[in-house]
């Protein structure tokens, strides 16, 4: 799946522009993701794939990627399969039926909206030259469960373990490096399931560090997210009833909205020290599921 996406990454701007991002979670984007965390773009580019209707007219086509849909959409019913075997063991963890949450993440259904998202981060210079290049910056994911995979050697990814809320960006904490080896999968909570639960499973904070020091990897980097989110119309609330009802859709226009305040948040406080009126219009930003 690796050598699919690098095939897609290839390609050039003109070509992936012809499947652009839209607010739906799908599409192209390039340095368009920014971070609360940061308040700069990461130094990437990916492309979101999902299953139902909201790709319609955003697969890049097999003229310049043979195979592409066929081979994505294989991948992703492949680690569909092993999410399921990860959501069986949380519903017996919160009392609900075996299949609970492997119903509401029906990929069948039309208004799906699990995502399948391929990344490339840019190699960066290994002079210090003064500037920080962010490759993603701190943040908990905010769907049900991520499914990460990376290359071996491109390092970068940390997480920062132990974080009972989401809302500091886990600033000044401690990190903690993540290395795989070939055929490892990291498995994310995300704050979905962390309401889904009322708070007994916390959402990971992580990020991609900016290679700065030693031992850092400066190359390309490529990694595929598998970000499994409910259906539109799943009913979302923990046993407890910690949180109010409400929809898959609604989860995720929430988090958007969330996203949205604590990035302008972090604008408005960076012009109050810089007096900067240079800040990038909201429009120009991409939002996802996470890294």
């Amino acid at each position: 799946m690796f050598g699919t996406s690098e095939s897609f990454f290839s390609l050039p701007d003109k070509v992936k522009a012809t499947v652009p991002w839209n607010p739906q979670n799908v599409g192209w984007e390039k340095m368009s993701q920014i971070r609360p965390s940061t308040g700069a773009p990461d130094t990437k580019e990916s492309y979101q794939l999902q299953f139902g209707e909201n790709m319609e007219g955003l697969w890049m086509s097999d003229a310049h990627v043979p195979g592409f849909r066929e081979k994505c959409l294989a991948f992703m019913q492949r680690v569909q399969k092993v999410s399921e075997r990860l959501m069986v063991c949380f519903a017996r963890g919160l009392g609900f039926p075996d299949d609970f949450f492997v119903r509401v993440h029906d990929t069948t259904r039309p208004n799906s909206q699990s995502v399948m998202r391929l990344l490339h981060y840019y190699a960066t210079r290994e002079t210090n030259d003064g500037t920080v290049h962010h490759r993603a910056g701190a943040h908990a994911d905010w769907g049900f469960l991520t499914v990460l995979f990376q290359r071996e050697g491109q390092s970068g990814l940390e997480i920062c373990p132990g974080r009972d809320v989401v809302t500091k960006f886990a600033l000044g904490d401690k990190w903690t490096k993540v290395d795989l080896k070939a055929g490892d999968i990291i498995c994310n909570i995300g704050d979905l399931l962390m309401s889904w639960s009322d708070d007994r499973f916390k959402s990971t904070f992580h990020r991609v560090k900016a290679p700065c020091e030693p031992g850092d990897y400066y190359g390309e980097r490529y990694s595929i997210a598998f970000f499994n989110q409910p259906c539109k119309d799943a009913i979302i609330q923990g046993p407890k009833k910690k949180y109010p009802e409400v929809t898959g859709e609604q989860f995720t226009a929430n988090a958007m909205k969330t996203y949205f305040a604590a990035l302008n948040a972090k604008r408005e406080s960076e012009t109050t020290v810089t007096s900067s009126t240079n800040s990038l219009p909201v429009s120009a930003t991409s939002i996802t599921a996470g890294a």
